[in-house]
């Protein structure tokens, strides 16, 4: 069946596949699904996906999986303390519905691990994102925005990704001031 228009293959951009740089990536919490794990029969598992936000990465995706009903009490220990650390970043007390995990900004370090002789990306540890006001349970309760409040329709997403650019532009030399709360804290003045 003739094709609608002729494509060269050369043209098509083609997309990186290497592995996200080892380190602090700045992610937004796309998907979390509590799932029976198909290699453990009685297992289950709490599957995140997340989109990352901060360049030089920003739109790829990273995954984790955090066991936490396993006949290993090691990774059920491991899933949990994970866990806990996520919401900890997020400012949720107690964790009972995946929902609440959903559009959630934090940071996670990425390291890699060979399988099966190709390098693949591994959640080390998770961190806050310092540029947003973590809300308490009780404003969680009332629907109370997870932000600071923003003087225009900026979605979470497009200020956060502005906030980056500002503290990338300082960083190489700019002259364009950080957004406040971007930098590390080991790394302000």
């Amino acid at each position: 069946m003739k094709l609608p228009t002729t494509y060269r293959t050369e043209d098509i951009p083609q997309p990186s596949y290497e592995p996200v740089p080892t380190g602090w990536h700045t992610v937004v919490i796309d998907e979390a699904e509590y799932v029976e794990s198909k290699s453990t029969q009685g297992a289950f598992m709490l599957r995140l996906r997340m989109t990352i936000l901060s360049e030089p990465c920003k739109d790829r995706k990273l995954f984790d999986r955090l066991n936490l009903e396993n006949p290993s009490e090691k990774a059920v220990e491991i899933a949990v303390e994970n866990l806990g650390k996520i919401g900890m970043c997020l400012g949720i007390e107690e964790i009972s519905d995946t929902d609440q995990l959903l559009e959630g900004i934090l940071q996670v370090k990425v390291g890699h691990e060979t399988y099966q002789d190709s390098v693949q990306e591994r959640i080390r540890d998770y961190g806050p994102e310092e540029s947003f006001v973590r809300p308490t349970e009780k404003d969680r309760a009332k629907n109370a925005p997870t932000r600071k409040p923003e003087t225009n329709a900026e979605t979470k997403a497009d200020r956060l990704r502005r906030e980056l650019a500002e503290a990338e532009a300082e960083a190489e030399g700019g002259n364009v001031e950080p957004a406040k709360g971007t930098e590390r804290p080991w790394k302000r003045k």
